[in-house]
C-alpha cells in the first residue's frame, strides 16, 4: 500500500539545484511504485485516495475534475479498502499512544485490518514497523 505523499511528488516545488535533482529522482521513484500498485491491483486504502484527491486539488497539480477521474481509475484498477468502526477505535488509540498524527494511524490500521503486510510511506519516523505493518520509506536507499 501507498500513502498520499508518494503520489503526489510532482506537486513539490523546489528552489535549489540539489533540491530539484532530490526532487526528480523521488518522483521517478514515485512514479515506478504507483506503476507497480497499479499493476499488481495493491490494496489502497480509502484514505488515501481522499488526501490524493485533496492534495492535488489544493496544491493546484489536478483540477477537481481530473483528480476525480485519477482517483476513480486508482480505485477501480487497485483494491479499496475501508476502516471498519474498530479499526478507527484502534487508530485513536494508537495515535493517542504514539503521538502519530491521526490520519497516519487509520491508514496504518486499515492496513492491519486488511492483512497488508508493508505500506510504502515517507510520513514515518525511526519506527520500522506499526501495528503489525512494516514501513518502507521509498526514496531512502538502504544498506
Amino acid at each position: 500500500m501507498l500513502t498520499t505523499n508518494e503520489r503526489v511528488q510532482s506537486g513539490h516545488q523546489h528552489s535549489h539545484l540539489r533540491d530539484r535533482h532530490i526532487a526528480k529522482c523521488e518522483t521517478s521513484a514515485a512514479q515506478a511504485l504507483l506503476e507497480q500498485a497499479l499493476n499488481a491491483a495493491w490494496p489502497i486504502a480509502l484514505q488515501v485516495l481522499g488526501e490524493f484527491y485533496s492534495a492535488t486539488v489544493r496544491k493546484k497539480v489536478l483540477t477537481r475534475a481530473s483528480a476525480a477521474r485519477t482517483v476513480k481509475l486508482w480505485g477501480e484498477l487497485m483494491r479499496p479498502c475501508a476502516v471498519s468502526p474498530a479499526g478507527f477505535n484502534h487508530a485513536l488509540g494508537y495515535s493517542r499512544r504514539t503521538g502519530a498524527q491521526f490520519w497516519d494511524a487509520l491508514i496504518l490500521a486499515t492496513c492491519a485490518e486488511h492483512g497488508v503486510k508493508r505500506l510504502y510511506t515517507e510520513d514515518i519516523g525511526p519506527q520500522k514497523q506499526a501495528l503489525g505493518v512494516v514501513l518502507v520509506n521509498p526514496f531512502v536507499r538502504t544498506a
